[in-house]
């Protein structure tokens, strides 16, 4: 399956080091309050700060498109990795417009635990019509240029 991200400015090709696990990210399109809560049981599910640590991807290319240039996303053999999704989620900015009170915690963990999230270690274990939002925690990754690495 492939994958892809959308961009905003320039782009480098070839071999990346996923920088938010130096840097952790900030929220671009997220209430801070809801990004912390949300990492916070990523973590306690998962072992992974998903909003913070990991790198956005979703095989829809239209949808990539909302955040920028889209390219593929591949991540090298030797590099292990995981994927983060939910098949009850395209985006997880959904949220905003499906929890009532944003400011209540309880609110935001039932919404998280009602999207049965899974992880899986290989892109093959991703249901095959999956399109939503997928969060892969790598050490590095590629971006893809026509094709090629």
């Amino acid at each position: 399956m492939k994958i892809f991200r959308g961009f905003t400015g320039s782009v480098k090709f070839g071999l990346n080091e996923n920088e938010n696990l130096i840097r952790p990210r900030r929220p671009r399109h997220s209430d801070c309050f809801v990004h912390e809560i949300v990492d916070q049981w990523f973590y306690c599910k998962f072992g992974i700060k998903a909003r913070s640590e990991t790198i956005f991807c979703t095989p829809n290319c239209h949808q990539a498109t909302k955040y920028g240039e889209a390219y593929e996303i591949t991540v090298p053999d030797t590099i292990k990795y995981k994927l983060i999704y939910s098949v009850k989620v395209d985006d997880l900015i959904d949220i905003e417009e499906e929890v009532d009170d944003l400011k209540n915690k309880d609110e935001i963990i039932a919404w998280l635990e009602s999207k049965d999230y899974a992880v899986v270690s290989n892109f093959d274990k991703l249901p095959i019509k999956f399109r939503g939002e997928i969060m892969l925690y790598c050490t590095h990754f590629n971006i893809e240029k026509d094709g090629e690495k």
